[in-house]
This record gives C-alpha cells, structure tokens and sequence, in this order.
C-alpha cells in the first residue's frame, strides 16, 4: 500500500482537475504524482489529462506505461482503447475493446455499461454515423451473476487507489485485498469470509459524504475521490 501522503494529495489533485476539464492543470498534479510514487495510476493519469487536451499520441503511450507497470490496471486498457479510436486506429480499438468487455466478465454491470457504450461510440465514428446521445445498452445476453462463487478480484499491484467501475477503494478496503505471496508472485486469495469482507468494505461501508462535493466517503479516507478534500 502507498503510504506516501503527498502523491495521494497529488494524485486527487489530479482527478480534481479532471472532473473540472482542467486538463493542463491535471497533468502538472499527476506528473508530479508520479515522481513521488512511479506507478501505473500516475502514468493512467498522466494520459488521460494528454487525452482531455486532444494529444492522443502522448495519451497512448502512458497507457501503455501504465498496463506493463501493472496488467489489472483495466481502467488504462479502457482508455487506451479510447485513444486508439481518437487515432482512427479503428482495428486495434476494437480489438483492445474486446479485451476490456471479456475482462470485465459479469461486473460490474456500470463499468461494463461505459465502456460498451464507448465501444459502440467508436464504432459509430469509424461508420461516420452521428454519435446516438444515449448510453447504449449491453447485449441482452449479458447479465450479472449472482451466484456467490463469481468474484472481483483485484490482484498483483498494491498501489492505491484502486477503482473498480468508478468506485474508490480506500485505506480500509486495501487493506483487506487479496494477500500477495512474494515468494512465488502469485496471488494468494484468503478464505472467502476474507473475499466477502473485500467487496463489503467497498461497496457497503459508505459511512457519510464529503462536505464540500457530497460524495459518499468510507472510514479512514483521508482525502474525497472525486473533489481532492482532505477529511481528516
């Protein structure tokens, strides 16, 4: 886990600049995120402020970056699947699209949903078909599992944050992630009272909101996902 307070300052910063189009500004935060902490969600970052100010090359290769600094990062293959439709590199778009939606599996049905509608975006772009305005919907086949047995497993990287569909896992939910076994570099998945513990932190421990933006905040959160606030 990052302990480095400063890059996460920095690297909500960031987001902060994000959400707001500041996109230069974005890129100054996560640039310096990143020399404090060289890992796969800085260089995530640094493309998608590239991406936000129309520079789809640099974009591409700091996605790049970020899925050999860490292959789990889905949120970097995504993008990259993104830039590559912005490139009208329309072959490897979907290609890299494809990749994506068979990662993502049955969940979660939101992110699943954003980036197939992306993928049909692109797809209408490459057709020359005016952009439709509405969130496309999955194929009917796709359905979310219910069944216990199907789990989200977030493995390989420890560095924070973390974001599955557009949730944030904070202190409290990596603490609780599938253990790595360094010997090997293999993932060690604890008991499934472990695993359950995992996504209950994540997704149903929502304690209260943040004061300025009101977005739901979880113990131990030392700054807001989407505004940069510091809470504590």
């Amino acid at each position: 886990m990052i302990q480095n307070e400063r890059y996460q300052f920095l690297y909500n910063q960031g987001v902060m600049n994000l959400n707001r189009g500041r996109y230069a500004e974005a890129l100054k935060s996560f640039e310096n995120a990143r020399r404090e902490s060289d890992n796969s969600y800085a260089y995530s970052g640094i493309g998608r402020a590239y991406y936000g100010l129309g520079k789809y090359s640099d974009a591409l290769k700091n996605f790049e970056i970020a899925c050999v600094r860490y292959s789990g990062n889905i949120q970097a293959a995504h993008w990259m699947a993104k830039t590559l439709g912005k490139m009208k590199r329309y072959s490897e778009a979907e290609a890299q699209f494809n990749v994506v939606l068979r990662r993502l599996g049955n969940g979660p049905i939101n992110f699943y949903q954003e980036v197939y509608a992306d993928y049909e975006d692109m797809k209408d772009e490459r057709e020359g078909r005016k952009p439709r305005g509405s969130v496309h919907k999955p194929p009917m086949s796709y359905s979310v599992n219910k069944d216990s047995s199907t789990k989200i497993i977030i493995n390989g990287d420890v560095s924070a944050p973390v974001n599955i569909g557009g949730v944030q896992a904070t202190d409290d939910a990596i603490i609780n992630r599938a253990e790595i076994d360094n010997s090997s570099k293999k993932e060690v998945v604890g008991s499934s009272s472990k695993k359950d513990g995992f996504f209950s932190k994540i997704f149903g421990s929502k304690k209260s909101t943040c004061p300025d933006c009101g977005t739901p905040i979880q113990n131990n959160q030392k700054y807001c996902n989407n505004c940069g606030r510091k809470l504590e």
